[in-house]
């Protein structure tokens, strides 16, 4: 408790800040989510949106740049149990900068760690062109995704949304019983069909190349273990300005600051940063039920704005003064305010609700 978790960019990696200074990696590669690449691993590229959950597993998300091509992929990712993974001591934290992956921890002559006590992160979701932010839900069962994805057939843009992606284990676990249990009965039922069909060699041969065929594709196509659960929560297009989402938009990651970081109080109301301010969407409802005024041309908003600047490339008409400013990180403290960042200024609002209560006695104690 009280340790720093911090995405480094530069060395491509999230890492744990020890009470004595070391610090822990807990993230280096992740699980490939770009179609049509050999490699099934892929270093992290600028990883963000870091947040444990109840049960000490951290979750955060990145961005990947696929191919030559420009082309990005946009995932989610969580390592199980992160809070137990036991801490680098000072001398090996300078050997782990040389480190390309969280496995060397049990191969390095220098740490007693096990390898069972290394967490690689898991792929949970995989559907979106840039994820810009994520949090919890008021329930802890999902999670709340924002960034860009393609529109639909007919469209040839991108589109702004909130995606929900339930991240319940026990359900999870339970249709892996059940499709184990049917995969038995099926197994069975092939072993009939083939003792009947014992002779025709031509059939088995195309079975088998159907089946290989099919094998690649899914390994050309990885998805994330709560894909099939996600469904678009909110769609923030008519919010965000034109300019905000062109197409080159996905091959510059730096542009993510136009919307996305988000946070959800008590009653699953999602607070979600935009360029002029703050979104408020209740995700029970799914609908927009206000908003907090950042920057604009009235006088109750919390920083000056001129009329019509609502454009993500547009700045302030004299060049004497700075350009304006949008929000780029919005949270609660427990002080009964939210806290609202921009790139120079830290603002806090007065406010009646209160953010998510996080319990700490739901984490799986490490093992001994």
């Amino acid at each position: 408790l009280g340790k720093i978790v911090v995405s480094e960019w530069g060395e491509r990696r999230v890492v744990r800040v020890e009470e004595d200074g070391s610090r822990t990696p807990l993230v280096i590669t992740v699980p490939n989510p770009c179609s049509f690449e050999e490699e099934k691993k892929r270093r992290v590229e600028r990883p963000g949106s870091l947040l444990y959950t109840p049960w000490g597993n951290l979750i955060f998300a990145d961005s990947i740049s696929c191919g030559g091509g420009g082309e990005r992929k946009g995932a989610v990712y969580r390592v199980q149990e992160a809070v137990n993974i036991p801490p680098l001591p000072v001398a090996l934290s300078r050997e782990a900068h040389s480190w390309n992956d969280t496995m060397s921890a049990s191969s390095s002559s220098s740490t007693s760690l096990k390898e069972e006590e290394v967490r690689e992160p898991e792929l949970l979701y995989n559907g979106m062109k840039d994820v810009y932010g994520v949090t919890l839900s008021h329930d802890f069962n999902a999670i709340f995704v924002a960034g860009v994805v393609e529109e639909e057939e007919g469209g040839n843009g991108v589109k702004a949304v909130i995606v929900k992606v339930p991240i319940d284990d026990d359900d999870d676990d339970e249709d892996e019983e059940e499709e184990i249990d049917s995969s038995n009965d099926d197994d069975s039922k092939d072993e009939d069909d083939e003792n009947e069909t014992k002779g025709t060699d031509n059939n088995i041969q195309e079975t088998e190349t159907n089946e290989s065929t099919l094998a690649d594709k899914q390994q050309q196509n990885p998805t994330g273990l709560f894909d099939a659960k996600a469904t678009i929560l909110y769609d923030l297009t008519p919010h965000i300005h034109s300019s905000c989402l062109p197409q080159q938009h996905l091959k510059n990651p730096s542009s993510s600051s136009s919307f996305g970081s988000m946070t959800v109080d008590q009653s699953g109301n999602i607070y979600i940063t935009y360029k002029d301010g703050i979104l408020i969407i209740n995700s029970i409802t799914q609908a927009h039920i206000g908003t907090i005024p950042l920057v604009s041309s009235s006088s109750s908003s919390l920083l000056d704005r001129e009329e019509g600047m609502s454009s993500c490339t547009t700045t302030t008409s004299s060049s004497e003064q700075p350009p304006l400013e949008s929000p780029t990180s919005v949270n609660f403290g427990q002080d009964g305010y939210l806290y609202i960042t921009t790139a120079k200024t830290l603002i806090r609002v007065k406010v009646k609700v209160k953010g998510l209560d996080m319990p700490t006695d739901l984490v799986v104690p490490p093992k001994k």
